[in-house]
């Protein structure tokens, strides 16, 4: 089952428009994905999510009170980096699997 739901996820890895906008962060499949990646990626998702819902907001003319906007962000980049840490997880075994069948 594990194997399937790794699978799964290094195929949707391996697909260029899945690194939208940073393609130049993906590691070789060979390589580690570190948790410096995994927050280095998160960022920039956090940010345009965010700004896609402040924008929302202000379209529909409510407002954005400050502690909404830091709660929003907070919770938004957790999210996130949970989401590329259960990424780089599956990478990683499959990373460790292909240098252990090279050596």
């Amino acid at each position: 089952m594990i194997d399937r739901i790794e699978s799964a996820i290094n195929y949707i890895s391996d697909l260029n428009w899945a690194w939208w906008p940073v393609l130049f962060l993906r590691p070789n499949k060979t390589e580690r994905f570190s948790f410096r990646l995994v927050l280095l990626l998160a960022t920039p998702i956090t940010i345009i999510a965010h700004g896609i819902v402040i924008l929302l907001r202000l379209i529909n003319d409510q407002p954005v009170p400050l502690e909404a906007f830091m709660f929003v962000s907070v919770v938004l980049f957790i999210g996130v980096s949970a989401l590329f840490y259960a990424i780089a997880h599956f990478w990683n075994r499959r990373a460790l699997r292909l240098t252990q069948n090279d050596g």
